[in-house]
């Protein structure tokens, strides 16, 4: 059922799957960050798109093996470097990287 949805949205959005992953990443990180009223510091939001790319990585695990006998662990490492990288910049950049004082110019 997964892999149906998943292959009607890479053939409606004509994306390869590397753009759908870092899309939706950011996506599910930004619906979090407005769903759970977090900021953009908080790793609530992050852990929830980390967590549903780990499903979505073991959904693809067990549908492979099934379909195939056979894991891509590579692919599965890459999925989830991508789905995790703009993510992880917003995190570390809110965090991290101070606005200038009021009434500073940069």
């Amino acid at each position: 059922m997964i892999e149906a949805v998943k292959e009607i949205i890479r053939q409606t959005t004509g994306l390869p799957d590397p753009v759908l992953h870092a899309l939706i990443g950011l996506g599910v990180y930004g619906l979090s960050v407005a769903v759970l009223r977090q900021s953009l510091r908080s790793w609530v939001p992050w852990l929830i798109v980390l967590g549903l790319q780990l499903i979505n990585e073991a959904a693809d695990i067990v549908h492979d093996w099934l379909a195939y006998s056979d894991i891509e662990v590579r692919g599965t490492f890459w999925d989830t470097v991508i789905t995790m990288c703009l993510p992880t910049m917003l995190v570390v950049c809110a965090r991290f990287v101070r606005p200038p004082a009021a009434g500073q110019r940069s």
